[in-house]
């Protein structure tokens, strides 16, 4: 999967603003300052008139413009699901915006829809959406065949634009105004590997659109992308809900609360889209917090950083996260989404989004190639509980006993004071095997320990033995002269 480097490129810079102005984070909140990271990223695209996407020569779609789709909202479908129409023909109708490809209305006068992410700019874990052809204007493709790419009505003229030989604007000027510029008429520039020249192709459709500015601006393009599966929302690279006005603002916000639940927990913003009242004024992305919908909370209740100290001389510079996620309905919380970022100048996470596992955490890793303090940040959907972990990242290669790992022979007790789970640490060193008579230091966040600090026997393992009178989630640390490090959960239940 592509990784939407350029978004989270502006989710550090914002990070540094906020570092460099004392605000704090929680003061932030993680969904307004995506949401206005969306805006942002809107329109930076929008302003972007490229006519490829430099890093693969691909078609503008895929790094440049707004691709869009209104909708209605209704208690009977999901706005983000395609209609039956679509399913059967294999396409779905959106339309693309740009500073050079504008409109001052949508399709069927709709107020309300979503965008998708350029497919070079979309998250981890997201499908690629793939567009199947394009039209200057409105072509009625729920008329033609082929996925709507094709002809409409069995009128051969409107055939795709390459098997008619037309692969310009000019030539598909002259052909829509040839048969009296309409809509059905009009041929359709083919997108797929079965035609050559594609990226150009695309480029011409906006080009078109200039040669019928006075009409264009007054009916939407249409792009026809390839069909999804149904009920897969976690997947789909919906980059915002949006609305035109008032009235579509209530249908956004039903869609974006639908989504929410629907996905457990990931919250994708709401955009006021205002689109231009004359050619020479630009459509506008506006994100507001006051019409963002209020949400369970799903919170970030704990994380671990297993080392917390990673060496980056040797090969332990990676450390392992697990972010715990609670609900406060206690509902399950499977497939919730969790957002990494990290303030770092040299370190890297593996993925900026995991989801919540069946045991209420997400994983993912960090590593460093600098000595330096590095702040990483889980935001739960909530989206503004967060916890942070510093870790500290040193040169350590002098530093020849570590904690390999830790080992309990159970994850759960009671709180009885009689329940006990029994921790061991394997030490090693860098210069091979395990290590005995080396002194480990045991701490809790919650509970009693039989034992302070134990030492090592032949095979590298020292223990103790966690007890506790009160619930709640013990976190237990071993660490070494050192100050080699690892931690692991225990949850006390009554």
């Amino acid at each position: 999967m592509k990784t939407s480097t350029y978004l989270y490129a502006l989710l550090f810079i914002s990070f540094n603003l906020l570092a460099q102005n004392n605000i704090t984070l929680e003061q932030s909140g993680w969904q307004d300052l995506h949401g206005k990271q969306v805006e942002l990223s809107l329109s930076t695209q929008y302003k972007n008139s490229t006519a490829a996407c430099k890093q693969n020569n691909s078609p503008a779609f895929n790094c440049s413009g707004v691709e869009l789709r209104g909708t209605d909202h209704s208690s009977s479908y999901f706005a983000w699901n395609p209609s039956p129409s679509s399913v059967t023909s294999g396409g779905v109708s959106f339309s693309y915006l740009r500073a050079d490809s504008k409109y001052n209305k949508l399709a069927y006068s709709y107020y309300n829809g979503f965008f998708v992410y350029p497919n070079d700019n979309k998250p981890d874990g997201k499908i690629d959406l793939d567009v199947l052809c394009s039209f200057p204007i409105d072509a009625a493709t729920n008329s033609r065949d082929d996925a709507g790419c094709g002809m409409y009505n069995g009128q051969s003229e409107s055939k795709q634009c390459q098997l008619q030989g037309i692969t310009d604007a000019d030539g598909w000027y002259n052909h829509y105004v040839k048969y009296n510029s309409s809509h059905g008429s009009q041929c359709g520039f083919g997108l797929t590997k079965d035609y050559t020249g594609v990226t150009d192709a695309f480029y011409q459709t906006i080009l078109s659109m200039g040669k019928i500015s006075d009409e264009s601006f007054q009916t939407q393009n249409e792009l026809r992308i390839a069909t999804w599966q149904q009920d897969i929302p976690e997947q789909l690279p919906i980059q915002a809900f949006f609305y035109t006005n008032a009235s579509g603002l209530a249908d956004a916000q039903a869609d974006q609360r639908d989504f929410y639940e629907q996905t457990n927990g990931m919250f994708v913003p709401i955009i006021q889209l205002t689109l231009p009242a004359a050619k020479t004024a630009d459509a506008t992305f506006t994100y507001d917090p006051s019409a963002q919908v209020e949400t369970d909370s799903l919170s970030v209740s704990d994380m671990l950083a297993i080392p917390p100290t990673i060496e980056t001389s040797g090969d332990k510079a990676v450390a392992n996260l697990t972010a715990k996620v609670h609900a406060s309905n206690g509902e399950d919380i499977a497939g919730a989404m969790v957002t990494w970022v990290t303030m770092s100048a040299n370190g890297k996470l593996a993925h900026n989004i995991t989801y919540i596992d069946t045991a209420g955490v997400a994983t993912n890793s960090f590593t460093d190639t600098k000595a330096e303090n590095a702040m990483v940040y889980a935001y739960g959907p909530d989206g503004k509980s967060y916890q942070l972990r510093i870790i500290p990242v040193k040169d350590s290669a002098a530093q020849d006993l570590y904690i390999d790992s830790l080992n309990v022979s159970k994850t759960t007790i009671r709180a009885d004071g009689q329940d006990s789970a029994t921790i061991t640490a394997f030490v090693k060193s860098k210069s091979g095997g395990s290590v005995a008579g080396a002194t480990v230091y045991w701490s809790t966040t919650l509970g009693n320990l039989n034992s302070a600090t134990s030492i090592t026997d032949d095979q590298g393992t020292a223990s103790t033995v966690l007890s506790s009178t009160a619930s709640g989630e013990a976190v237990v640390t071993a660490t070494l002269d050192n100050g080699s490090q690892q931690s692991t959960w225990i949850d006390v239940v009554n």
